[in-house]
């Protein structure tokens, strides 16, 4: 036991400020996985739009469908964003559950 307390903390943290870093954590990745879940969709519209050259919404044909083209770019580059604060969010929420395995300590 005296082994046990001689070790250095894992972190300075009490419980309860690792549960509510651990708290927002989660919800922050929930806001961000219903973000990418809406753009997601915008860029399939986007997708059917450019390669079926049909509205998603009306199913009208397109003329030109190469209008929406950066608008998809802007799209994807939007979703790889929020993936990566996910990611992000992740090793926040990993962080918060297991302190001693990113201190360095």
């Amino acid at each position: 036991m005296k082994e046990l307390q001689s070790l250095p903390k894992p972190t300075d943290k009490s419980e309860e400020q690792l549960g509510a870093e651990l708290q927002q954590a989660e919800n922050e990745q929930k806001t961000l996985t219903a973000q990418r879940a809406a753009k997601e969709e915008s860029l399939d519209n986007y997708d059917m739009l450019i390669d079926k050259r049909v509205c998603p919404t009306c199913e009208r044909p397109i003329e030109d469908p190469s209008v929406y083209m950066e608008k998809r770019n802007r799209m994807r580059q939007d979703v790889n964003t929020l993936l990566d604060k996910e990611g992000k969010t992740e090793g926040c929420k990993l962080a918060a559950s297991k302190p001693g395995l990113f201190s360095g300590r």
